[in-house]
């Protein structure tokens, strides 16, 4: 895809300015961090949620609502005020276009993480591997937010394709260790990946491998990036 410099700065100023102007966006950055607080006060037989527990469970929701819904919805938003199509014809290219609105994504998706990072108290010697590893996994999150916002007639409509991914995303990885059928989804699901790679694994199958889990996400992300584009160009096309 084609990438031109000048066009993504001004397109990334544009975007910022926009979703801090955008309410429904907005919430959906404030919803992990106001998780990672509740988490934290959930009483457990006298023993409070475990911290590791509540960064898994709000770094998943924030990388399924952010990179996917937030995404999805901001670039729906510029179908609604018809600028989308706008864009199209004034010689933007597929890759402008997705990386300024990953720019921004990425931005917002990384300062909720490392709220969530410090909120929960973690270690500071992880958080290069932390930064590091949820950075690589939001790309075929942020490919999917993407292909979802193409496909959705307008900002509410987004829920509906976004919710089956969320779904896939959030649910498995969370229920893997007590049901068989979460457990066969989740090895395949790259948030899951994700989380192997921070937490480590400890040896087992041959899909609890670090190789098994980069594979995993790559797949996600090569298979989003061509559905964007081929998305993206159709779009063009009928426009």
């Amino acid at each position: 895809m084609k990438i031109q410099l000048r066009k993504v700065i001004a397109l990334f100023k544009k975007d910022m300015k926009d979703t801090s102007k955008n309410v429904n966006v907005m919430i959906l950055l404030v919803l992990p961090l106001l998780f990672t607080f509740l988490y934290q006060f959930i009483d457990l037989g006298g023993e409070g949620m475990p911290k590791e527990f509540i960064l898994f469970i709000s770094v998943l929701m924030n990388l399924c609502l952010v990179p996917v819904s937030f995404l999805s919805m901001i670039i729906a938003e510029e179908k609604e005020k018809n600028t989308l199509r706008t864009l199209m014809l004034s010689n933007v290219s597929a890759g402008d276009f997705l990386l300024s609105k990953s720019l921004v994504t990425f931005l917002y998706m990384q300062v909720v993480n490392l709220l969530i990072f410090f909120i929960i108290g973690q270690d500071m010697s992880t958080l290069l591997p932390f930064l590091g590893i949820t950075t690589i996994s939001s790309f075929c999150m942020i490919f999917i937010g993407a292909v979802a916002g193409l496909v959705s007639k307008d900002q509410m409509s987004t829920s509906l394709v976004t919710v089956p991914f969320m779904l896939i995303f959030l649910i498995p990885p969370m229920f893997e260790a007590v049901n068989p059928i979460f457990a066969a989804i989740a090895r395949w699901v790259p948030t899951t990946a994700m989380m192997n790679l921070y937490f480590g694994t400890e040896g087992g199958p041959w899909y609890a491998t670090i190789w098994f889990q980069v594979l995993v996400i790559l797949l996600w992300t090569a298979a989003s990036a061509v559905a964007f584009g081929l998305i993206f160009r159709k779009r063009s096309l009928d426009n």
